[in-house]
């Protein structure tokens, strides 16, 4: 099992996170027969092509910190409301069905301990039901750290919810 990443304030605690969950990913992948090919900030933070016995599909997953830099929200796209993030949470609910399969938000909240309940696995719709108000262009677009209160895993789960994401949903 890969250890659990300590990101704080002042270190780019996404990056820190990043580099574990891919740690994660190659970890369950090498023990599999799967083949694959991960690709860091393809569109999102990790883009996956995956062979599973002959079964081709991709994956992405978009990552996000929280340490506290925003009071209750954690910002997504640009500060003008652009970049891949926003172009997908701004369609219609029901367009974002399509996506189910593919996309998955990982938000891991720094303020808690380590060992502790801290990481939220989403799908589209429900980052999209999560943010504060609607999301929009030309305005900076956040989630609701509150909307995930109840929401919370440890990061032993949330392995375990990649490892079913990348290999058990398609």
């Amino acid at each position: 099992m890969i250890q659990e990443p300590d990101f704080k304030k002042n270190q780019k605690p996404e990056d820190v996170l990043q580099k574990s969950i891919v740690d994660c990913i190659s970890h369950k992948m090498k023990q599999t027969d799967v083949k694959y090919i991960l690709l860091e900030k393809f569109g999102f933070d990790i883009g996956m092509f995956i062979n599973n016995k002959n079964i081709y599909y991709f994956k992405s997953f978009e990552i996000k910190a929280f340490v506290g830099q925003r009071m209750g929200g954690i910002g997504f796209g640009n500060q003008k409301g652009k970049g891949p993030q926003v172009d997908l949470l701004i369609l219609p609910l029901e367009k974002l069905k399509f996506v189910r399969p593919m996309v998955r938000w990982i938000i891991g909240n720094g303020l808690f301990p380590l060992g502790s309940p801290r990481y939220v696995f989403l799908d589209s719709e429900k980052a999209k039901n999560s943010a504060m108000r609607e999301v929009a262009r030309n305005k900076q677009n956040n989630f609701r750290m509150s909307a995930f209160e109840n929401s919370y895993i440890t990061w032993n789960q949330l392995c375990k919810e990649i490892e079913n994401f990348l290999l058990n949903s398609f």
